[in-house]
């Protein structure tokens, strides 16, 4: 009896089309199950060892038929069936079969005792019946209604079609690409995309490159088509994405790039490049070679092309290898790039992220195939010359971000051929001794490995400041300098030669005086020397010169900022971000996962005051595994306590109460609620505290209470409304970004408003004077955790206007400490009452700067 194997990116969808499928057949059949990602399952997405699991429990002489569900799924099964083709007793076999038509088409075959060859047609034939009965509902087309009932000729697709303009800082680019092709992989619909600008074709909207090598760049538009059974899910899931501004958070202006003078500059010993990633360097140049799997043929694809097609069976055995070193490699880099986002490296995390997008393009793999087919190259190297084809067309482009993608496609090669083929690869050597790298251009790979104490500054030939070796080397605070135009032959005669690199203009000295790299190297100990100090000193209370206290708190969001907080000296987390739990995620934390994390997270301030805040999501943050409401504008829309309190995320709500006063059973902490408009909301909370600590009294699970409640002032009601609120509160934080945002009625972010975004607004000052006001009627603290708290001239009119306390980023706690202890109390209520003179932020800003 064949046996029938079902893979879905879901296990419940998969059990229950087996379920359904076992009710309608005569007699018992092997059938397995195979979906799910995650250690239990539960996660969306396929697993080629769990389909191998599977196929091993209904091996049969006969066969084994598997039907999939869509995207990698295919993928997972195919690298199943090449890892097992020896091991199996029958043939096994993949069919384009709908999932559910399908199973339940094989089942009843399979029952009947049928072939392999019966089934596998039969499956294939399930949709027919369907389509005979809804004929009408058909596209009408030339073709007789008979004929269109089986037919599917792309011409006759109905398409769902969507347009969306790209904000994005680098256009449509490497991550925004990935997040649309992803979409695209994901839905049960075929996808295409298009620059309709440049009258440009449809492209595969799954192929990452296909979607960059568009070259959409910010303030142009990008078309995209689906059709398909799940076409108007997949726009959707479009929709929202360009809503949120295809994922980044802001335009961030791109770094400005002086073109390089091809020659000298200043003197014959000084290089004039681009600088990449600020600081200075002073070291000897270590030439770098950039690994190369096989010999440079330039745009030649290799031997003469074959006069006959390979044997198809073939060319699947030859890659077989490729294709299942693609899938782990794909999951290792979404693994490290998790990692990353756990350590509060989230521009790493991003570009990793999308390295793997970039491994799994199907375009990839489809250009390398056609490489061994055409010319007769070897699997790794047909992968190889396909990488170089399309680094190629990236460099070809107008854009300089885009042309910088380039070395991204080869770097994601050869981290696969070095798997299967170590010694194909030459790995560059890094120096044990602090040295300045000298590369031609620096794969990203490279640079998120490399140790500061060892690298300590990276000059490369090629590349710009938007390179992703440039982000993640600003990340790691490594002085870079790209596109530096050193002459000929400059691997043999800069080798060893000292060197000053200054990140901060983009100039390279060569050679220089040993008396001025003395001098630098001094002045970089002694600057090193002095924040040392500060970070020591951070260690204790930060006092005004007449002696109040004002702690300084940290805002942090992930175990590397509470860490780096902790080593800082601050005095506790002012606002603890609880939306690390669920970003990123397919299926919700529970809570005994949430209290793991948030008892890991707060480690670092064991007797130290924590705030943490309720989750934030809405606006600018999506939780893949919520299905949030589509909003035109979300930041005025269901964010924040409005969505917590909202009936269909209650058990979201419940389960996050728990977890955290259960935390609180080990440590004191405090609650904030965010985005607070109404005096309702607030006691719904609390209502809704009551309800989850009596769930626990219940059940005897240790847990905090009472627990003080806070909430973000952030919008304007809440600061106007502060007397009434200082009544059911226990204390007041200020989130001046938020609120910044709404009282200005001014997009953060947005360059084209720079002049509205700024919190010394009077309008902003006056609406912190309104908060602190009604907090002092009922003895409620105020305390500050926006990032004005770490701005200079903004810290002493905030002490001034009666803030209590500050949260800043980690980095800025050792500052601010500093700033801190050079004021007094009665200097800053002086520059309080200057502020409340001005009619703008600018001359706030002046009067808060004199002395």
């Amino acid at each position: 009896m064949v046996g029938l194997v079902v893979v879905s990116h879901s296990r419940a969808l998969a059990e229950a089309v087996v379920s359904l499928a076992g009710g309608l057949s005569e007699q018992e059949i092997p059938i397995a199950v195979a979906g799910g990602a995650g250690a239990d399952h539960r996660e969306l997405g396929t697993d080629a060892t769990d389909i191998i699991a599977a196929i091993r429990r209904v091996d049969s002489p006969d066969g084994t038929l598997i039907v999939v569900d869509l995207g990698s799924a295919v993928l997972s099964a195919e690298t199943a069936i090449d890892l097992l083709q020896y091991d199996l007793t029958g043939p096994a076999r993949v069919v384009p079969a709908p999932l559910v038509e399908g199973v339940i088409a094989a089942a009843v075959q399979i029952g009947l005792g049928s072939s392999l060859d019966a089934v596998a047609a039969e499956a294939n034939r399930a949709l027919l019946p369907k389509q005979s009965h809804l004929k009408d509902s058909l596209p009408q087309t030339g073709l007789p209604a008979a004929d269109r009932a089986g037919c599917s000729d792309a011409n006759e697709e109905e398409w769902l079609v969507g347009r969306f303009p790209v904000n994005t800082t680098y256009g449509l680019h490497a991550r925004p690409a990935a997040r649309i092709a992803w979409i695209a992989g994901t839905y049960d619909a075929r996808g295409e995309i298009r620059h309709p600008g440049r009258d440009s074709a449809w492209v595969n909207a799954a192929s990452l490159n296909r979607i960059a090598t568009l070259q959409v760049l910010r303030g142009e538009e990008f078309e995209i088509r689906f059709s398909g059974p799940e076409a108007a899910e997949a726009l959707d899931a479009v929709v929202a994405l360009a809503a949120e501004n295809l994922g980044e958070s802001s335009y961030r202006p791109v770094p400005d790039e002086p073109p390089p003078l091809m020659g000298l500059s200043r003197s014959p010993d000084v290089f004039q490049g681009v600088p990449a990633a600020p600081g200075v360097a002073v070291g000897k140049l270590v030439p770098l070679g950039l690994p190369r799997a096989f010999p440079d043929r330039g745009a030649d694809p290799g031997p003469a092309a074959r006069s006959t097609p390979p044997n198809v069976a073939d060319v699947r055995r030859a890659f077989r290898d490729v294709r299942r070193t693609i899938t782990l490699v794909s999951a290792e880099l979404r693994q490290e790039a998790s990692e990353a986002f756990a350590d509060g490296r989230g521009e790493a995390g991003e570009i990793i992220e999308a390295q793997a997008v970039l491994l799994s393009d199907p375009e990839l793999l489809r250009l390398a195939v056609t490489n061994h087919a055409r010319y007769e190259l070897e699997p790794l190297e047909a992968f190889w010359r396909a990488a170089e084809e399309i680094s190629r067309e990236y460099r070809a482009m107008d854009d300089e971000y885009m042309r910088g993608r380039a070395i991204d496609v080869l770097d994601v090669a050869i981290r696969l051929i070095s798997r299967l083929a170590p010694e194909a690869v030459e790995q560059p050597e890094i120096p044990e001794e602090p040295s300045i790298l000298l590369v031609e251009e620096l794969l990203p790979s490279l640079v998120i490995d490399l140790d500061p104490d060892r690298i300590i500054g990276v000059v490369t030939l090629a590349g710009s400041a938007s390179s992703h070796a440039a982000i993640i080397a600003r990340g790691a605070e490594i002085p870079m300098v790209a596109a530096v135009p050193l002459p000929k032959g400059w691997q043999e005669s800069m080798a060893g030669r000292d060197v000053i690199l200054d990140g901060d203009s983009g100039t390279v000295r060569i050679s220089p005086p040993h008396a001025e790299m003395e001098s630098i190297r001094e002045t970089l100990y002694r600057e090193a020397r002095r924040r040392e100090i500060a970070r020591r000193q951070a260690q204790s209370p930060a006092l005004l010169r007449d002696g109040f206290n004002v702690p300084v708190l940290a805002n942090v969001a992930t175990l590397a900022d509470a860490r780096r907080a902790a080593l800082n000296g601050a005095d506790g987390v002012g606002l603890l971000r609880t939306e690390f739990l669920f970003l990123g995620r397919k299926v919700l934390p529970d809570e005994d996962e949430q209290l793991a994390a948030l008892r890991e997270m707060t480690t670092p301030f064991v007797d130290k005051s924590v705030t943490v805040r309720l989750l934030d999501i809405g606006g600018d943050k999506d939780v893949a595994a919520l299905r949030l409401p589509r909003e035109s504008n979300p930041f005025l829309g269901m964010r924040g306590v409005r969505l917590l309190l909202h009936g269909e995320y209650e058990e979201l709500l419940h389960t996050h109460l728990r977890a955290l006063l259960r935390l609180a059973a080990d440590r004191p902490i405090q609650l904030m609620v965010p985005m607070v408009s109404l005096v309702e909301e607030v006691r719904s909370i609390r209502s809704h505290l009551v309800i989850v600590r009596d769930e626990l009294l219940r059940a005897g699970i240790a847990h905090g209470w009472p627990v003080d409640l806070g909430i973000m002032v952030e919008t304007p009601a809440a600061a106007f409304m502060a007397e009434r609120l200082a009544r059911i509160v226990d204390f007041f934080s200020i989130g001046t970004n938020d609120l910044t945002q709404y009282v200005m009625a001014a997009e953060r972010g947005n360059s084209a408003l720079d002049a509205l975004d700024d919190s010394l607004h009077p309008a902003v000052l006056a609406a912190i004077r309104a908060t602190v006001k009604g907090a002092d009627s009922r003895g409620v603290p105020v305390s500050l955790c926006g990032e004005v708290g770490a701005d200079n001239d903004a810290l002493p009119v905030m002490l001034g206007l009666g803030v209590q306390q500050l949260s800043v980023n980690p980095a800025a706690v050792v500052s601010v400490k500093e700033r801190i202890r050079m004021l007094t109390w009665e200097d800053c209520r002086r520059r309080a009452r200057l502020a409340a003179t001005c009619d703008v932020a600018g001359a706030v800003r002046r009067s808060a700067s004199m002395r």
